[in-house]
């Protein structure tokens, strides 16, 4: 089980935090993006991510504070190929398993769980299924 509790944790994805500062209204956060932080930013949110680096990344992109835990579910699905994520009711923790038997657990504790639902033999791009009759992914 991994569980992630803040934008720090994010580094681990090439998602580096730097600074809250740089929002005028306080609302966003600074991050560099490694490549694979890119390229998870960019699966995410399907748009291709070109600005400058501010620091040690390749890129860099502003995210909202509240972002965080739909980025950390993203993460640890599509990195860690997690089967089930739980979310916090404070959306503050994001945690990846694989054990069915813990599921009781979280949500005896409030947490929220979902479990992934792959289609087997389903053609796929990336994360994004194939649609059955054009042939296309969205």
């Amino acid at each position: 089980m991994k569980t992630l509790r803040s934008f720090a944790d994010l580094e681990d994805y090439g998602i580096i935090m730097l600074t809250g500062e740089s929002c005028r209204f306080s609302q966003r956060v600074l991050c560099d993006l490694t490549i694979e932080g890119q390229m998870l930013m960019q699966e995410f949110f399907g748009i291709e991510l070109k600005s400058e680096s501010w620091n040690r990344g390749v890129c860099s992109i502003m995210l909202t504070y509240d972002m965080f835990a739909p980025i950390a579910r993203f993460a640890l699905s599509h990195v860690d190929a997690a089967l089930y994520i739980a979310v916090h009711p404070d959306n503050l923790q994001v945690s990846g398993f694989n054990d069915e038997a813990i599921i009781q657990d979280f949500t005896e504790l409030g947490w929220q769980v979902w479990r992934n639902h792959p289609i087997p033999g389903q053609p796929v791009e990336g994360s994004r299924n194939v649609h059955a009759m054009s042939g296309r992914s969205a």
